[in-house]
């Protein structure tokens, strides 16, 4: 499955991170993790939304704004050379 690294600046005090990912503006929990980095699978285009809540043994934080970012297709592009171009040089 394709996925997306999602990656933020450590929150000092922080211990862990409580992670949430959707395709909604209100994404949901997937998980807690100690990592900044959470790779996400996001199997088809379109927009996703995520938020980080820093933790530690004392409280979970209200929490960062939601952040989208948009998933497109990535297509090979097709590179035609000129008709008036007939023979390479030898450009070594």
């Amino acid at each position: 499955l394709p996925t997306q690294t999602l990656s933020l600046p450590a929150a000092g005090g922080a211990t862990s991170y409580d992670v949430y990912f959707d395709t909604t503006t209100s994404p949901v929990f997937v998980t807690n993790t100690e990592s900044t980095v959470y790779v996400a699978s996001s199997p088809t285009n379109g927009t996703y939304y995520w938020q980080v809540r820093s933790a530690n043994s004392s409280a979970t934080a209200s929490g960062s704004a939601v952040w989208p970012f948009t998933k497109t297709a990535i297509t090979r592009p097709t590179i035609t050379c000129p008709a008036s171009v007939s023979t390479l040089a030898n450009i070594f």
